[in-house]
């Protein structure tokens, strides 16, 4: 993380490297992956290199604006994964700063609008 974030030229010379041995790309690393100015762009160019390619991404839940930004991913990713270190006061104790109840609250927002968009039961 004390080198910056990964430049998009840098993310798509490694995608033209490794995807025709690939059949899942995770998209994480050591910070929050909503925050990745161009994670759409990324995950259009990986798609572009093969359609049947597994993706996914981790998050934490807490990025400004995560359930647009998580809506904007969600038809282009097969799995989101979800960062959560404990419940309540333990969360907030791992989690310097984080908010459990703004976590919760983002959790489960997210949740409904997808159930209505995609008519999912879950």
């Amino acid at each position: 993380m004390d080198k910056g974030t990964m430049k998009l030229h840098q993310a798509k010379q490694i995608v033209d490297e490794v995807w025709p041995y690939l059949d899942s790309i995770g998209l994480t690393g050591l910070g929050e992956t909503l925050l990745y100015h161009d994670i759409e762009e990324i995950v259009d160019y990986i798609q572009s290199k093969n359609k049947g390619i597994i993706l996914s991404f981790s998050t934490n839940a807490l990025a400004p604006n995560f359930i647009e930004k998580s809506m904007e991913l969600i038809d282009k990713i097969d799995t989101i994964q979800v960062s959560i270190d404990g419940l309540n006061s333990v969360y907030e104790s791992i989690r310097i700063n984080a908010n459990f109840n703004e976590f919760h609250y983002n959790l489960k927002h997210f949740r409904i609008i997808v159930k209505i968009q995609k008519r999912l039961f879950f």
